[in-house]
């Protein structure tokens, strides 16, 4: 059987432990302020992408309206020479003395 630690023993056990404990708290609260000051510059980070991202979305808003507006232009065009095509070609057909 073994004695039992003597009052000295144990205070300098519970010294120890209390020595230990407030180095894992201090640890543990630098990590921490580690963690917060990492996420500070995820959330400046993801505003900075999100900004970027709005521009880019308004660009790519812009050229669909732009596209949009070509092929518009283009079919309106297409329309116009098709209308021109069919009012002048019995007048083109009869000044070159074609029948059809």
């Amino acid at each position: 059987m073994s004695a039992q630690p003597s009052h000295a023993d144990l205070r300098e056990d519970l010294r120890h432990l209390i020595g230990r404990i407030d180095g894992l708290v201090s640890q543990v609260a630098s990590v921490d302020s580690k963690v917060e000051a990492n996420g500070q510059h995820a959330i400046t980070q993801f505003d900075v992408v999100n900004a970027r991202l709005e521009v880019i979305e308004g660009k790519v808003l812009a050229y669909d309206l732009l596209k949009a507006r070509v092929l518009g232009a283009i079919v309106a065009g297409g329309v116009a020479v098709g209308a021109l095509w069919w009012l002048v070609k019995d007048k083109l057909a009869h000044f070159f003395g074609v029948s059809s």
